[in-house]
């Protein structure tokens, strides 16, 4: 990374804020519609879509810089998407994020590897992305049940 590029956590950073509009300044009855819910979470996002047809836009961005990525932490965004009645999550999070007991975390909380997303230097460049990206771990965890 040169002096000039932001680093990781300008660029979660930014990506989570786009998120969170999207998700909070959606006008009319689209968002009561879908369930859409955007909230600011140990600086991050977790934007949570109930009636999400695509089945991919409850997700969770920018977590990990201010606040360690924990099992409490991990369980806390499960359970905002719990709360809206979400059938399922993304996580995703830089790898410089992750802890060394990130495989007991995600065992612990439940969630599996839907999607693993290299960044090479030459995929970086030829979209855009920074070269520090390395990869883009998401984590879904779909087997949620209601009571309700």
């Amino acid at each position: 990374m040169n002096s000039r590029e932001p680093g990781p956590s300008a660029v979660e950073g930014i990506e989570a804020e786009a998120l969170y509009q999207l998700g909070s300044a959606m006008p009319g009855p689209v968002p009561g519609r879908l369930g859409l819910s955007a909230t600011r979470y140990a600086g991050g996002v977790v934007l949570s879509m109930r009636d999400d047809p695509s089945d991919r836009w409850s997700r969770a961005l920018g977590l990990g810089f201010t606040e360690p990525v924990t099992l409490d932490l991990i369980t806390d965004v499960i359970g905002i998407w719990e709360a809206n009645r979400g059938t399922s999550g993304m996580l995703g999070l830089a790898p410089s994020v992750l802890p060394d007991t990130w495989d007991c975390i995600v065992s612990a909380a439940g969630v599996g590897c839907d999607w693993v997303s290299p960044g090479t230097e030459e995929a970086g460049e030829a979209f855009g992305a920074m070269r520090w990206a390395g990869m883009r771990i998401a984590y879904r965890r779909s087997n949620w049940s209601w009571n309700g």
